[in-house]
């Protein structure tokens, strides 16, 4: 099934000007360009002389562009919310302009699409999410539209859809990660309330055994006792009894992810400090990522300021800070680890990758800018991100790290 014309890619395609800025072969990168800084461990086991690893790359290596205007329409996204990789390398990119998910082969050659809009089994509305279970089997979040999980297996058939608990609100990105059979994702009730829940989507919902929302376990929301605006300083703009906010540019707050071994990294984008937990709330490694935020130049300060558009006439920009934050995401690793992508000076982004035991691993420049708004994906040597071209056209990159 062949995915629609985005309107967008359309006009990209009468004006030849959809690909990306920098040409394929000067999208590759060392760490030369700006010191990765050190990792101060802080647990309880920092007394104790460790090794320090050999990295394990120190420059990424463009090897997959997918999202090119002259590979067909296959390859053309309208709004990629979410992306994954599968044992094989394969990508799949869920898409909620198009609402299916696309699948390419490691080469970056269309495969298929997985759906298509509709409210029939293994129909989406708006699909925002995706994670593997046990490398072979893809749930796609569908949330905002048919309130539930449509699960595929790797030749890319259809095998059930289930209901999902139903939510107050939905945060932008799905937090979750599947232990065996159980799925833990954020989860948000009506008035705000925030938690961390275990579910598992076999489970009858609604019979006797397991209410209709109701958990099989239940965790502290990592950001749980954290000021609202610590999360990120916000401008606000009311309209009538409508309140819009945005973040303050350069200012952020506090990330988090769940990651591949059952625990949770939470870290102060402004500090560097970074707290791996159990879910209970355990204290399991405690580190400081030791470099200072990018300064903030006065060109970057205009822009900033000029794309908050109506938000701007409220903004005190005394609040705009000089310094960028330490970094911008974390990315989990297959080993437990994290990798931090950070803004360097000027258009210069970098990544940063640390263990489960928060040494440093692998530093390296990020040929691209990244789109903020999808998380990347570390697989194996490889990792995988969302960028942006002409016209604001998202594309996908692998890049391996070397």
């Amino acid at each position: 099934m062949k995915a629609p014309l985005h309107p967008v890619a359309c006009l990209a395609l009468a004006l030849a000007a959809c690909s990306p800025d920098v040409p394929a072969s000067d999208r590759s990168s060392s760490a030369a360009g700006e010191p990765a800084g050190a990792v101060s461990p802080q647990d309880q086991q920092a007394d104790t002389a460790r090794p320090v690893p050999a990295p394990r790359f120190t420059r990424l290596v463009e090897r997959t562009v997918i999202g090119l205007m002259e590979h067909g329409p296959e390859d053309w996204f309208g709004q990629i919310r979410a992306i994954a990789v599968d044992r094989l390398g394969r990508l799949y990119v869920a898409d909620t302009y198009t609402t299916d998910v696309r699948v390419f082969d490691s080469p970056g050659a269309y495969v298929r699409t997985l759906g298509r809009r509709g409210q029939g089994p293994g129909e989406f509305i708006w699909p925002s999410g995706l994670i593997w279970q046990d490398d072979s089997t893809l749930w796609v979040l569908d949330n905002s539209g048919n309130h539930r999980y449509s699960a595929y297996d790797t030749s890319g058939a259809h095998i059930k859809d289930r209901r999902r608990l139903p939510l107050g609100a939905e945060l932008y990105y799905w937090h979750a990660r599947f232990d065996g059979k159980m799925l833990t994702e954020s989860w948000v009730r009506a008035g705000g309330r925030s938690r961390l829940v275990a579910i598992d989507p076999e489970a009858p919902f609604g019979s006797p055994e397991v209410p209709l929302g109701a958990p099989q376990d239940t965790f502290p929301y990592p950001l749980a006792g954290v000021p609202l605006d610590e999360w990120g300083p916000m401008v606000y703009v009311r309209s009538g009894t409508t309140v819009r906010a945005r973040k303050v540019p350069f200012t952020e707050g506090f990330e988090w992810i769940l990651d591949g071994r059952g625990a949770v990294w939470v870290g102060d984008t402004r500090t560097g400090r970074l707290v791996r937990r159990s879910l209970v709330g355990d204290t399991l490694l405690v580190i400081t990522h030791e470099i200072a935020g990018a300064p903030v130049s006065d060109e970057e300060r205009r822009a900033a300021i000029e794309a908050l558009g109506p938000y701007a006439s409220e903004l005190d920009r005394s609040r705009i800070p000089d310094r960028k934050p330490v970094f911008r995401m974390i990315v989990p690793s297959e080993d437990g680890g994290v990798l931090l992508v950070r803004e360097g000076e000027g258009p210069a982004w970098f990544v940063d990758m640390l263990d489960a035991d928060g040494q440093m691993v692998g530093s390296a420049e990020l040929p691209v800018e990244p789109d903020l708004k999808v998380f990347p994906v570390v697989r194996g040597s490889d990792f995988w991100v969302v960028t942006r071209g002409a016209l604001d056209v998202q594309f996908v990159v692998r890049f391996s790290m070397q």
